[in-house]
């Protein structure tokens, strides 16, 4: 049962990739062949390339996901974490695909040249997407299930099933908090017109710090539960 489930999950994510990696390739081939490929943190264009390399997000989107998906078919409590796994592959895929989207209409399809400023009027939008994929995966992971392949697999978590189980629920909450926080932030700074590249940036990071470091100091310290 669970392999048919994971099979049938497979087969959507298989679809979506090849439905984005195909209008992908359609909009790609009207770009000019040299295009932006690369902006510093000013958004500031440095680098440049094959219009092709545009299509390294589309690959890795149809390839990797249903990958790991199939490398999950027999792990430890698959059953168990059927809802969690189907729910995070999908908004890890969709935010993917948006993420693909940003790179491909708004930077390679900018036009801007080296040393040009690419237009930062989307940068906003990848601390908000950040915000909302780390409020859902917060949601479902305290339902995941000890396994190696999906959650917060460090040492500690690994070998004690009850440090998994109270480390999942903390940062469970942590993550809807923090993704909360960020998304407020944003609409914040977009709306008293305060924000910027560095500040947008720089939620993304502490997103991450909160979402992944404080979460694993807290496994350490509940490793002997």
């Amino acid at each position: 049962m669970k392999n048919k489930a994971i099979s049938r999950l497979t087969a959507v994510t298989l679809v979506i990739g090849a439905v984005n990696f195909i209008v992908s390739l359609i909009y790609i081939i009207g770009l000019p062949d040299i295009v932006p490929t690369h902006a510093d943190f000013s958004w500031k264009c440095n680098g440049v390339g094959s219009k092709w390399n545009g299509l390294i997000i589309p690959l890795v989107i149809f390839a990797l996901i249903p990958l790991c998906l199939l490398i999950t078919r027999n792990a430890k409590n698959a059953e168990k974490n059927l809802k969690p796994l189907a729910v995070c592959v999908s908004i890890i895929e969709l935010f993917l695909v948006a993420v693909n989207w940003l790179m491909l209409g708004l930077v390679m399809g900018s036009g801007a040249e080296i040393g040009e400023k690419i237009s930062t009027d989307f940068a906003w939008l990848f601390p908000l997407m950040f915000g909302f994929l780390f409020m859902v995966l917060g949601n479902y992971m305290p339902t995941v299930r000890q396994n190696p392949n999906l959650g917060l697999r460090v040492p500690w978590t690994l070998k004690n099933e009850k440090c998994w189980d109270i480390t999942h629920r903390f940062m469970g909450r942590i993550c809807v908090i923090a993704g909360l926080a960020v998304i407020a932030a944003v609409l914040l700074l977009r709306l008293t017109g305060l924000g910027n590249d560095v500040l947008y940036f720089g939620l993304m990071m502490v997103l991450i710090f909160f979402c992944a470091i404080i979460p694993t100091i807290y496994a350490y310290k509940h490793r002997n539960d």
